[in-house]
């Protein structure tokens, strides 16, 4: 799910930029994460958990109900959590946020 990653990276305006090949997800979690702001911190943990909490949930159906998604219905999936985490616990702000 590449494409999913590079979606994710043109939406949130670089914030998020896809895992390199191979590497392990708690590199990536900690690399990615260290050295931030606690509020960009949160903001950029929040995103990475959507992407790859629903990533994960496209394997699924795909492996055990065999309904493909492609990487558009995804990134919908990814955007409605987002927005109901918004709702619930308020708007993150992106253009605060520097890599």
């Amino acid at each position: 799910m590449e494409q999913v990653w590079d979606r994710m990276e043109n939406w949130t305006q670089s914030i998020i930029k896809k895992p390199a090949q191979g590497m392990e997800v708690m590199d990536w979690w900690e690399k990615k994460l260290a050295h931030l702001s606690k509020k960009a911190r949160r903001l950029k943990a929040a995103l990475m958990i959507h992407g790859a909490w629903n990533i994960w949930k496209a394997r699924n159906k795909r492996v055990f109900e065999k309904k493909t998604m492609t990487p558009l219905e995804v990134m919908q999936e990814i955007k409605a959590e987002m927005q109901c985490r918004n709702m619930a616990c308020g708007r993150p702000e992106l253009s605060s946020f520097n890599d």
